[in-house]
């Protein structure tokens, strides 16, 4: 996993303040130039991707395809959307097992689902996707979320240009990691194989000044009904129409199962911004 390895250079997070501090300084410019040309008015919509996809592959991620910070943009192109992490309050981190919940970033793909299988290297299943392809779109890279209540940071994602406008999420995908895909079919040492009536479902909220907006979008990533275990073993594209715009948003996950995998991936998240002076 990598992380700032020297004193001398930026954090990860420095360097997302300089990036921002770019992006934000390219719009009020545009305000500037605005007000002068038209009487002090600017308005602009956009759509924003997040595809996870970084252009310094090689130095961003670590000898374990994953890549940790508390705070990371959602691509190299864009980047007002920062995506949020937890450690285990060390200033670096060391070993995967630092992570405590949140966001991380993943290169890691393995569609085996067999009994014993997550047993043989568990740190890579949990955070590789079971899909077909790496990515949402045949991407390199996701996103991972996981759930550990009492170890999550107070914001999921945030958008940071919230003195200049809004955000309102349209649609994002999702898919389990191999390590869920295998625990709830054979169960292993924390956990039971799922039985019916068991679940695992992403729950997601958006929140303006404080304040719930919009509507709680539910996700089943695991459902075991009448016809079978169900499981989303590649990339599904998720409504997320009945959010509201959003200073900030709330990913939770859920199970009626005891010590049950709470992990999930997300890619190609869009949300419509709309900046205005």
């Amino acid at each position: 996993m990598r992380h700032a390895e020297t004193a001398a250079a930026p954090t990860h997070l420095e360097f997302i303040i300089m990036k921002f501090s770019t992006v934000i300084c390219g719009v009020s410019a545009l305000f500037l130039a605005a007000s002068c040309l038209d009487g002090g008015s600017f308005k602009s919509n956009y759509n924003e991707y997040c595809s996870f996809e970084f252009s310094d592959v090689s130095t961003l991620y670590g000898n374990d395809s994953l890549y940790f910070e508390t705070d990371f943009p959602q691509s190299s192109n864009n980047q007002s959307l920062a995506f949020r992490g937890k450690r285990n309050g060390e200033e670096k981190i060391t070993d995967i097992h630092d992570f405590r919940g949140g966001f991380l970033l993943s290169l890691l793909r393995d569609t085996l689902v067999c009994e014993g299988h997550i047993s043989e290297n568990p740190s890579r299943s949990m955070y590789s996707t079971v899909a077909d392809t790496t990515g949402s779109e045949n991407s390199k890279g996701f996103a991972v979320f996981q759930y550990l209540d009492g170890y999550m940071p107070s914001e999921s994602v945030s958008f940071l240009l919230t003195a200049y406008g809004t955000c309102l999420p349209k649609l994002m995908s999702v898919c389990n990691t191999n390590y869920v895909a295998n625990t709830v079919k054979y169960g292993n040492t924390y956990c039971r194989a799922f039985e019916q009536g068991d679940y695992i479902k992403l729950i997601i909220k958006t929140y303006l000044s404080k304040v719930q907006s919009g509507e709680t979008v539910e996700v089943k990533l695991v459902d075991y009904d009448e016809s079978g275990l169900n499981v989303i073993d590649n990339w599904k594209r998720v409504d997320l129409s009945k959010l509201g715009d959003f200073d900030y948003m709330i990913f939770e996950m859920e199970s009626n199962v005891p010590s049950a995998p709470l992990y999930c991936c997300i890619d190609g998240m869009l949300c419509s911004v709309a900046i205005e002076n």
